[in-house]
């Protein structure tokens, strides 16, 4: 947190990850690291610039801050449940104001990105779509994400009655942008005897 070429040395230091990740519609927190070089005590507000104001919430005010104090902040940060995934460049935005009233206020800031997974829906297509088969039949289940992001998908199937599907396991991780193939067994109740039309199960 040292301050750049040509920055007024009493202006906050600011420390903050160059790339944050989050989930839409899910609370997270951006953490920023601030320290006062100044002489004096002074009061900072810390701003996020770039992001949709929807997303965060009113800037924050920390302090009074001690010459050379160090601190933490935590930001809130949620963006809307249907934000699309994507990279969102911001900028962490640093004003401190002198206690005593000596000078003009400093400002300073750092840049960071904030990865939103869109959680889009995962796409599932099952292959035969009809089962003609009585006793039992491989049946393909396909698991597109289209996410940005890997995710773990938990598999949960159902069946009509007198019907089983058989699957490897209860969850599958599929990369981003990708296609699983999951194989599995479709068993049917066992019939030695055709089923008449309008005939109902027991």
């Amino acid at each position: 947190m040292n301050p750049r070429p040509g920055i007024n040395p009493a202006a906050p230091e600011i420390g903050v990850a160059p790339l944050i990740s989050c989930g839409a519609g899910s609370d997270a927190e951006i953490e920023v690291y601030l320290r006062h070089p100044g002489p004096r005590p002074a009061m900072v507000t810390i701003t996020l610039i770039g992001l949709d104001r929807s997303w965060i919430g009113e800037p924050v005010a920390v302090g009074p801050m001690q010459p050379g104090e160090i601190t933490k902040v935590l930001l809130p940060v949620r963006p809307e449940p249907g934000a699309m995934g994507a990279r969102y460049p911001f900028v962490v935005a640093a004003e401190a104001i002198d206690l005593l009233g000596a000078g003009s206020p400093v400002m300073s800031s750092a840049e960071s990105t904030l990865a939103v997974d869109g959680r889009e829906r995962v796409v599932v297509a099952v292959e035969p779509e009809q089962l003609t088969a009585i006793f039992g039949r491989k049946v393909r289940v396909g698991i597109t994400n289209p996410s940005p992001q890997d995710r773990v998908v938990s598999l949960r199937p159902t069946a009509g009655k007198g019907i089983e599907l058989r699957l490897p396991g209860n969850e599958v991780t599929v990369p981003a942008g990708r296609t699983v193939s999951v194989r599995s067994n479709c068993i049917a109740a066992s019939r030695p005897y055709p089923r008449w039309p309008g005939e109902r199960l027991a």
